[in-house]
């Protein structure tokens, strides 16, 4: 599955109102964005894009037949690594929609984006999964971006809320390579969010 076709990609704007600028979205379209290389080897398909995020701030994509992975980097060049977009299930892609949280200077810390899976049970029968994906921004590092944690929201409400409360609590502090923090339906609030 190409990416193009599973997500179009580009990048429009828009402040959140409502949360007094803490946040802005990027909107991905097809403008913005720029295909890096493609390969198809043994009937598989892959492509990398860079995508226009906020500010100096680009996004890269790394998607294939089954899923797709993702980075942040202030740097032109994909990056080596890209984090595969999400914990449960197969045959994912992200949202068109990225959240940037700012800090009390109008610095991005963090990013939300959702990634949708399907997944398959015992008897074969598909299951739809939405997870949060909250990562890091770390400009300037070897590593711009990494994963914090996930909000599995496919059976939980109040995602996004728990999502921006990770975010804020633990991105700012979190040492990339740490294990990443998990809020789902076991274990429903930071308070009782276990480790990856």
């Amino acid at each position: 599955m190409k990416f193009l076709a599973a997500i179009p990609i580009s990048v429009a704007l828009f402040a959140c109102q409502a949360n007094a600028q803490d946040s802005v979205y990027s909107n991905l379209t097809e403008e913005n964005c720029r295909t890096l290389s493609e390969t198809e080897e043994g009937g598989g398909y892959s492509v990398i894009q860079r995508c226009e995020g906020l500010g100096d701030w680009n996004v890269f994509f790394h998607t294939g037949e089954h899923g797709s992975a993702s980075a942040f980097s202030r740097r032109d060049d994909a990056p080596e690594q890209m984090p595969y977009g999400g914990y449960v299930g197969n045959f994912g892609g992200f949202h068109t929609v990225i959240e940037w949280r700012l800090d009390g200077a109008g610095d991005a810390f963090a990013t939300i984006h959702r990634y949708n899976s399907t997944s398959f049970d015992a008897e074969g029968q598909a299951r739809n999964n939405s997870i949060l994906i909250v990562a890091a921004l770390r400009p300037g590092s070897e590593a711009e971006s990494c994963h914090v944690g996930y909000v599995n929201v496919t059976r939980l409400s109040g995602g996004n809320a728990l999502a921006r409360e990770m975010a804020d609590r633990f991105a700012p502090g979190f040492a990339c390579g740490d294990p990443i923090w998990i809020v789902d339906t076991d274990s429903p609030d930071l308070a009782s969010a276990r480790r990856y």
